[in-house]
């Protein structure tokens, strides 16, 4: 779940000053992407930054499933207190089908976003119904790349 924010704190997930104590999968090193992970480090290991007024949650996804997207997003928002608005984008490692490359694509705030716009939650119900929505986006055609 992506939020924005300005002078983040990064906090681990999975240390004991994680107030959320979010429940996260290993993270995963694929050897033929050892490269590429340790240039975007910081892009790609699971890792929550916290601001002012917001606060950015970044995991590692292995498998593009709407089900473990879902997950985490049901996780963070059940612990919320107050209103929110809600982004949700991708960053994507890709091999070009041609050169065998691979390249990374990070997530920001105009890009690689999951909905169009913001989701404003103030309730069970519209958490319930942000979940749902998610769980029913098919994840595989959202990633459009040319030669990937």
């Amino acid at each position: 779940t992506h939020r924005t924010s300005h002078n983040p704190v990064r906090i681990d997930p999975s240390s004991s000053d994680n107030p959320l104590q979010i429940a996260l999968l290993p993270f995963q090193l694929d050897e033929d992407y050892r490269d590429i992970y340790s240039r975007f480090q910081k892009y790609i290991e699971s890792s929550i930054k916290t601001g002012s007024v917001s606060t950015t949650y970044n995991f590692q996804l292995v498998d593009l499933s709407s089900d473990v997207v879902a997950d985490y997003t049901e996780q963070i928002l059940s612990r919320q207190v107050n209103t929110c608005k809600v982004r949700i984008g991708f960053g994507y490692i890709l091999r070009n089908v041609e050169t065998g490359e691979l390249a990374f694509y990070w997530s920001s705030r105009n890009n690689q976003l999951l909905f169009d716009r913001p989701e404003t939650i103030n309730s069970l119900h519209d958490i319930n119904r942000f979940v749902d929505n998610i769980r029913n986006v098919d994840m595989k055609s959202h990633v459009i790349y040319p030669n990937s």
